[in-house]
């Protein structure tokens, strides 16, 4: 039974400013991909990029994100008809990736699926060990009446929002340990699923290595870096050393990936200046860093 429906907005601001102090926009089109796109009925190329925030950049305008600028490039220098498509969606890690390229890329019919994922896959698995985590699963039926149900009604009537109130607590606790090899197995296994998955519907598959600023950069030179390095103490009890590490780690386990599997890379990481000139934040691009990766795909693609 359908009770309603409704269409995404296809224009909002996103409440993040640009480079320029000017709040960015944002929307997506009836079948989720973020705009602006190309809507050639008949392309040449689909292109389709996946992954997190970095990959859905509410940091730069729309006209200015890589994917878009992809397209446009390669049609101006090949001639031909280009749809490019950015399924990326802030907060989204490779498992969650591989459910969108099945269900909502692959029908698309791309050509090359740019994937780009890492931060937000340490971060799920710092907090638990594996994808597939068993707090997320539905519950069993319980009982309407059911001491469990007893509890938490008196927990919300007389102590409400008491999580929120421990959150921190839980998190300060947490318990952190250096990579290991069930963790690299864990992002190997994911990411090889999705260029196979990729690959067996016809698409070649690119893996973009994340830019960021995870270096050992003076503060006056990236004030927001000590910012962010505060916010992993507080929540894991990393210094910024050990969560450097770790994250170089997973940019490592990636490329491993592609080279054992034969796929495209596009190493952004090392590609992208370690300068605030191109990034937002310790790990969003802006403007100026969008254009560089948006040449640095066209060329790989072209």
């Amino acid at each position: 039974m359908v009770f309603g429906s409704r269409t995404p907005k296809t224009n909002y601001f996103t409440g993040i400013k640009d480079e320029n102090g000017e709040l960015t926009r944002s929307g997506t089109d009836g079948q989720g991909f973020l705009l602006p796109k190309s809507k050639h009925k008949d392309p040449d190329i689909v292109l389709a990029f996946l992954g997190g925030s970095t990959t859905y950049l509410a940091e730069v305008q729309p006209e200015d994100r890589f994917h878009y600028l992809v397209g446009i490039s390669l049609e101006k220098r090949l001639d031909i008809k280009v749809n490019s498509l950015n399924a990326g969606v802030s907060g989204a890690d490779t498992s969650h990736m591989i459910n969108s390229l099945y269900n909502k890329v692959l029908p698309q019919r791309p050509d090359y699926v740019l994937i780009m994922h890492a931060a937000n896959d340490l971060h799920r698995l710092l907090v638990f060990d594996d994808y597939f985590n068993p707090k997320s699963l539905r519950r069993n039926v319980e009982l309407k009446h059911s001491f469990g149900n007893s509890l938490r009604y008196f927990k919300n009537r007389y102590f409400s929002h008491t999580y929120l109130a421990i959150r921190p607590l839980l998190d300060y606790f947490s318990v952190w340990k250096e990579i290991n090899d069930e963790w690299e197995k864990h992002i190997d296994d994911a990411q090889l699923t999705a260029d196979t998955m990729a690959k067996s519907w016809g698409a070649t598959p690119i893996l973009l290595i994340q830019p960021n600023l995870h270096k050992n950069l003076p503060e006056s030179d990236a004030p927001f870096q000590q910012e962010f390095y505060d916010k992993i103490k507080n929540r894991w009890g990393l210094t910024s050393e050990q969560y450097q590490r770790i994250y170089k780690k997973f940019l490592q386990v990636v490329r491993d990936v592609a080279n054992d599997s034969n796929v495209q890379i596009v190493d952004l990481d090392q590609e992208i200046p370690s300068s605030p000139k191109y990034f937002a934040d310790i790990l969003h691009i802006n403007t100026t860093g969008s254009k560089m990766v948006a040449e640095l795909i066209t060329k790989v693609i072209e």
